[in-house]
């Protein structure tokens, strides 16, 4: 008899999942397993946050597999070695897990699945966290896609899978332990419930109502514009191949555009997984010879949203109190620490990583190196986001500045984007007292602006010839 543990780790999910699916299927007798990192689980810190937001896609996919009669085993500890020890001590026969991109996973999994060989067992690792593997698609000298267009288009001209339902009749295995308490809760911080079920019902009200223009309004952060659904994708609670079909379906240039949203995520996780160095390292080598600042007053002004900028302090306070911030804002706040403070990506990336909710490493990079203009399909280095006609542009009326900056909720909406604009009557009669109730700018943008071109410019002009 063949006796196969399923071991869930960021596919938190039982729909379209080809881990639990192909055992299922072959006859096999299942258990089903998480296991709780130690090393997140250490104190208060900022990714406590994220653990609770585990805690309850673990909690309502424990409700999935009670619904089918079975259970979702509970192991506390280093992974690898939790995993381990729960084959040898069970007789297993069979693992299947979901592949990792991350440098870290892909050493945890090359140990396991050595030392599982070791034990007799075998080690079915299935492609279930991307619409594709990482290295499906290269370019004719071997090499990942640097350039987006490219990479989608091989993409879209071959879609993978169509999604697959969870299968029902299932053959479990009775193994005593500590199991995960199931449950189904309500929504959470402006995120839908991390179950599946509401999650896929979230997104049909989304394509129904939002789709149709989202290619335009999901660049206004005061408009709910966007599926929020990055959380879900990141800990694998609904199935990306599921979004991208139905959004096929779908059709017209709002879903076309939340499709190449999709495939963004598979571009920056095969940059990632060919190359793991560009979590520390520049993926334009080049520019590992930039000379950034180093301004801590800067830099905690930047995390604690008070830079005097108002979309950029908004932004952050979003992100401080709810672990989430809107797209078109993280690349206007990863610009200003890069370009206005010149403060290294690297510090920006690691402080996004650790407070967001749908903190995927993979997006990060990318993200935080395509602002600085040092990675992939970067935008030009002498590209600088002016943080006032930003914020002019994508929140005009500055509902999202004073939804999260009350002190300014009376400065009119020719000044809401720069504050210090005022004249002292018209802040005395409003009331306000710039410098004390809301920061003066920290930096002259313009000023900066001309910084940050001559650092790049300094790169440029000492490169030796290719």
């Amino acid at each position: 008899m063949s006796r196969s543990l399923i071991w869930f780790r960021r596919s938190l999910r039982i729909d379209d999942l080809t881990a639990f699916r192909h055992p299922v299927e072959m006859g096999h007798h299942i258990a089903c397993v998480v296991v709780r990192d130690s090393k997140y689980r250490s104190g208060d810190g900022s990714f406590a946050s994220r653990t609770n937001l585990y805690d309850h896609a673990i909690g309502s996919l424990a409700a999935d597999l009670e619904s089918l009669g079975g259970k979702l085993l509970l192991l506390d500890g280093n992974p690898d070695v939790e995993i381990l020890t729960f084959l040898a001590k069970n007789a297993i026969t069979d693992i299947w897990f979901a592949d990792e991109i991350e440098p870290d996973g892909i050493k945890r999994d090359a140990k396991v699945k050595a030392e599982a060989e070791q034990l007799g067992v075998r080690v079915h690792v299935c492609q279930d966290q991307y619409l594709f593997a990482p290295s499906t698609f290269v370019t004719g000298t071997g090499k990942p896609y640097s350039v987006f267009t490219p990479f989608k288009k091989r993409c879209l001209a071959q879609l993978p899978p169509r999604p697959t339902d969870a299968p029902t009749n299932i053959k479990w295995l009775d193994i005593d332990g500590q199991t995960v308490s199931a449950s189904m809760q309500t929504d959470i911080d402006g995120h839908c419930a991390m179950n599946t079920p509401a999650a896929y019902e979230h997104f049909t009200r989304f394509c129904g109502r939002d789709i149709e223009h989202y290619d335009e309004m999901r660049n206004f952060p005061a408009v709910d514009g966007t599926s929020r659904l990055s959380a879900h994708l990141h800990l694998g609670v609904v199935s990306p191949r599921r979004l991208l079909h139905q959004a096929l379906a779908i059709g017209g240039e709002g879903a076309s555009t939340y499709v190449s949203e999709l495939l963004w995520r598979d571009f920056y996780a095969q940059i990632l997984f060919h190359r793991p160095d560009t979590t520390h390292a520049c993926f334009q080598h080049q520019w590992d010879t930039l000379v950034w600042q180093d301004d801590a007053e800067h830099v905690s002004a930047w995390m604690e949203g008070r830079t005097g900028y108002p979309i950029v302090d908004a932004a952050m306070r979003q992100l401080n109190t709810t672990g989430w911030m809107h797209n078109r804002l993280r690349m206007i706040v990863a610009s200003f620490l890069t370009k206005d403070l010149l403060i290294d990506w690297r510090i920006g990336e690691a402080y996004f990583r650790s407070h967001l909710l749908d903190g995927d490493l993979a997006s990060n990079v990318g993200g935080w190196q395509w602002a600085a203009s040092t990675g992939t399909d970067a935008q030009p280095w002498f590209r600088v986001f002016n943080p006032v006609s930003q914020g002019a542009k994508f929140d005009p009326d500055g509902a999202f500045v004073r939804t999260w900056l009350p002190e300014l909720q009376n400065v009119p909406d020719k000044f809401i984007h720069a504050p210090w604009l005022m004249s002292y009557s018209e802040a005395t009669w409003l009331d306000i007292k710039l410098g004390h109730d809301y920061p003066n700018p920290i930096v002259d943008h313009g000023v900066q602006r001309l910084k940050a071109l001559e650092m790049f410019k300094k790169v440029t002009l000492t490169r030796e010839p290719s």
